[in-house]
């Protein structure tokens, strides 16, 4: 039975070659299509799917590749303009040929103009309240009352200091850093700090880089009823230095990158303007030479200003010292007519204030310094000692650098430009972000061997270094597990044993023995 359904098998023979290609031609091909179309419309109809929602999609998806295709040419046509507005830049020296000094003279010119322009500002009203930004008109005036009393009778009633020593006879105090002294009180970085002189309250003065100035009392907690932090803005740029007058305790002197020299006046919670430098031309640092009752000012175009507080602030006379900007200025504490300053153009120099003052007014031709001291890079600052026998310089070159500037020294000088007695290696390198780093000296100290300063350190962890004023190795570090970021203001307590440094997100912290 099975082998006679096999014989019914038929094979069907493979087509030629002649009837393969007729069943391939165009018009097989065409009506073949033709009939799969209809075949699937019936098919839509069937399941309840019209042509006009077929058609439809079709175009929706037309429309949106169309879309894209747009989008993708005005991408390309606006990266083509980018690149037709900036012309590729080629090398003359490669090209052998020389450069037009006409034309960078011209590109310098350009450049400069644009940057001064950038740094336009409104300054503020010359004398207005002291409203705190963080109180109101009730808290702001419990606090600086409580502050303002008893400073009268401010007295220093610490005179010799017996702490222990290390190995090398330095002396050391074991600082310690409490969490609860931690505090933020401004809303960006530090660029001034000082400590109030008295010892009964502890007052610290801040100034960050927007132009704000915070008041901190750590040790008022017995009240609830007074906050210890007030924030005021009394500039509208960096607060470039700090000091409270020595005459009158009740007087914070203030300068700004704005141009504006300013007296806060805590009794009466009012800000003052003392002088106002003209053209924006910013104020990087200030001395108050309470001895002859004047001012001493640096600015940013090179410049020295010395004005007499007794008279008119139009009195105020420029002196050319710099070519470039001077960071800061500082006063010799024994020969009160000299002042040391730190400039953006690699250099150190100390200045004689009385040939200063027998000069005339310039303000193109650069004035002759006593003493030249030569840096590889930009100086961050220079500050003389509490003896006057040294003094501590923070280049941009990594090194931090002492020289010796007793008197006598310098007039055995012959070519006025001494070498540096120590060359300490020591990152400076902060960065775009972070205020740089300054030195401070420890006011308690006053003999040249026991001379010590304090800097932030870049290393991690975090710590504060103190190095003496005789030796290239540091005397003291100062760590905690608290102390978590770079903290470049620091500044010793002119009496106690206490330092407060500053960082550069607006947080202050007391180091306490």
């Amino acid at each position: 039975m099975q082998a006679s359904k096999r014989a019914k098998v038929a094979t069907i023979p493979a087509p030629h070659n002649s009837e393969k290609t007729q069943q391939q031609s165009p018009n097989d091909y065409e009506s073949r299509r033709k009939e799969n179309i209809q075949r699937n419309l019936e098919f839509l109809r069937s399941m309840g799917v019209s042509t006009a929602k077929t058609a439809a999609r079709t175009a929706a998806a037309n429309i949106r590749n169309t879309m894209k295709d747009r989008a993708l040419e005005s991408r390309q046509k606006k990266k083509l303009s980018e690149k037709k507005s900036s012309p590729t830049r080629f090398s003359m020296r490669l090209r052998g040929e020389n450069p037009s000094s006409l034309a960078l003279a011209e590109v310098a010119n350009t450049a400069d103009s644009f940057d001064r322009s950038e740094e336009k500002i409104e300054r503020l009203a010359p004398d207005f309240a002291a409203e705190a930004l963080n109180l109101n008109g009730g808290a702001n005036s419990r606090l600086l009352k409580r502050l303002c009393s008893g400073w009268d009778s401010i007295q220093t009633t610490r005179d010799e200091y017996q702490l222990p020593s290390n190995s090398t006879g330095h002396k050391i105090v074991n600082y310690r850093l409490d969490p609860a002294t931690i505090v933020k009180v401004t809303d960006d970085r530090v660029y001034s700090l000082v400590f109030h002189p008295r010892e009964d309250k502890l007052l610290i003065a801040c100034g960050s880089k927007s132009g704000q100035l915070a008041l901190w009392t750590p040790t008022i907690t017995d009240d609830k009823d007074i906050d210890p932090v007030a924030t005021y803005r009394p500039h509208i740029t960096p607060v470039s230095r700090l000091l409270f007058d020595p005459d009158h305790p009740a007087t914070l002197l203030s300068s700004g990158f704005d141009g504006s020299f300013r007296r806060f006046d805590l009794s009466a919670a009012m800000f003052h303007q003392i002088l106002a430098l003209p053209d924006d031309e910013g104020i990087t640092d200030f001395i108050y030479d309470s001895t002859r009752r004047r001012y001493i000012l640096s600015s940013h175009e090179g410049k020295l200003w010395l004005m007499d507080e007794r008279e008119r602030p139009e009195t105020a006379s420029p002196f050319l010292v710099h070519e470039r900007k001077v960071n800061t200025v500082h006063q010799h504490p024994i020969s009160t007519d000299c002042v040391i300053t730190a400039s953006l153009d690699r250099s150190v120099q100390v200045w004689d204030l009385r040939k200063l003052a027998r000069s005339k007014r310039v303000s193109t031709k650069l004035l002759e310094p006593v003493v030249t001291m030569p840096h590889a890079r930009s100086v961050n600052c220079a500050y003389f000692s509490p003896s006057g026998s040294h003094c501590v310089t923070v280049c941009q070159n990594n090194f931090n650098y002492i020289y010796e500037t007793s008197a006598s020294k310098w007039n055995k000088i012959a070519d006025k430009s001494p070498a540096p007695l120590l060359t300490i290696p020591h990152n400076n390198q902060t960065g775009r972000w972070i205020t740089k780093l300054h030195p401070s000296w420890n006011p308690k100290y006053t003999t040249p061997k026991e001379e010590q300063y304090i800097i932030g350190c870049m290393l991690q962890p975090r710590r504060l270094q103190i190095f003496s004023a005789v030796q290239s190795a540091q005397i003291q570090e100062l760590t905690s597990d608290y102390f978590k970021s770079i903290h470049s203001i620091n500044v010793f307590h002119p009496t106690l044993d206490v330092i407060a440094s500053g960082n550069s997100s607006g947080r202050l912290c007391l180091w306490n023995a």
